[in-house]
């Protein structure tokens, strides 16, 4: 099954144009030999991540440190034609309006469900990027965005996050997308061809004493950006 034949129906005019976009992008990644599927089972997320020639798992998309599920997240599963693994890449709606992209990472209930419970003694997390300050309301983080070498300057990754973004303006109309990124992809211009119109440094300086600090950009969309990236690009 093609991920535009897991989707519902829509009605509205907008929600048509949507899903029209979502099918010409998994198209696009068909004809370069990516077969893709929507997925909601974040404990084979968790699985698959162990065989992948990538990081490990973000504690925001792992079922027994946080709170996702199908109401809160999905991921995407690309396939060669041979059956292997070769794309991911993951989304998660956070409830941020009565708070703010910072708070909820530096509390670190962005990572984990319960924070006394997993996070590791002396782990903190600080935003030091002005943005992360201001970014509030409906929120929804991109991450666990992996491509198999082999596939890599072919166009897919302009291809692969535009689908993302089309499908968490189909399922939450964010008021936010944001992603958090190492700094050599923002400065040499990856996280522009992601199809971020926004970056700032020190979006998040993570400190986990068992394996040291990550000091990431922060990337991100608002409504307005999200719109010209994906319907008018």
């Amino acid at each position: 099954m093609r991920l535009p034949d897991q989707l519902l129906p829509r009605t509205t005019t907008r929600e048509q144009e949507l899903m029209k976009i979502i099918e010409t992008l998994d198209a696009e990644a068909y004809a370069h030999g990516l077969q893709i599927t929507l997925n909601t089972d974040f404990d084979e997320l968790k699985q698959i991540n162990k065989n992948l020639d990538k990081l490990p798992l973000t504690p925001n998309f792992d079922p027994d440190k946080a709170d996702v599920n199908p109401t809160n997240g999905f991921w995407m599963k690309g396939v060669d034609f041979g059956g292997e693994v070769v794309f991911t890449q993951a989304a998660r709606y956070y409830n941020c309006r009565n708070s703010t992209l910072a708070l909820l990472h530096q509390s670190l209930k962005a990572f984990y469900e319960d924070p006394t419970a997993h996070a590791e003694d002396g782990e903190e997390c600080v935003c030091e990027a002005p943005a992360t300050h201001s970014i509030s309301g409906h929120v929804c983080y991109h991450g666990e965005l992996w491509l198999k070498q082999c596939y890599r300057g072919r166009g897919l990754t302009t291809t692969l996050p535009k689908l993302l973004m089309a499908l968490v303006m189909l399922r939450w109309s964010p008021d936010y997308l944001f992603g958090m990124a190492q700094p050599g992809i923002c400065t040499k211009g990856v996280g522009a061809r992601y199809g971020y119109r926004n970056m700032q440094p020190h979006g998040m300086i993570w400190n986990v004493p068992s394996s040291g600090v990550l000091d990431e950009w922060v990337i991100w969309n608002n409504a307005d950006d999200l719109e010209q990236a994906v319907m008018r690009n």
